[in-house]
């Protein structure tokens, strides 16, 4: 995993764009909504150049490329759709899949 940007890894949410446009509560709701638990993840900068880490289910699954749906966000078939529709195995070997 570790040969994969990790631009390529996270998906970043436009609600997060601007430090500004959105208090904390409302970006870490923001981020539960993720797909899956590798997208339920953000880094923001603060006002006062803080860096706070939003990630609900964790980075262990970001960290070591796991592919797993949010459960509280997804059902089990969307996510089959979603990884279908994604093409997960061809673009990107490395990633394990656990459903």
């Amino acid at each position: 995993m570790s040969d994969l940007p990790l631009a390529s890894a996270i998906t970043a949410f436009n609600g997060l764009r601007n430090r500004n446009a959105c208090p904390a509560a409302c970006r870490a709701s923001l981020v539960r909504q993720g797909a899956t638990t590798t997208t339920a993840a953000a880094v923001c900068l603060d006002a006062h150049d803080q860096i706070t880490v939003y990630a609900p289910h964790g980075l262990d699954d970001l960290l070591d490329g796991v592919w797993r749906r949010n459960p509280t966000r997804v059902s089990p078939e969307t996510s089959r759709q979603r990884l279908a529709r994604h093409r997960l195995a061809e673009r990107w070997p490395g990633v394990r899949v656990e459903t």
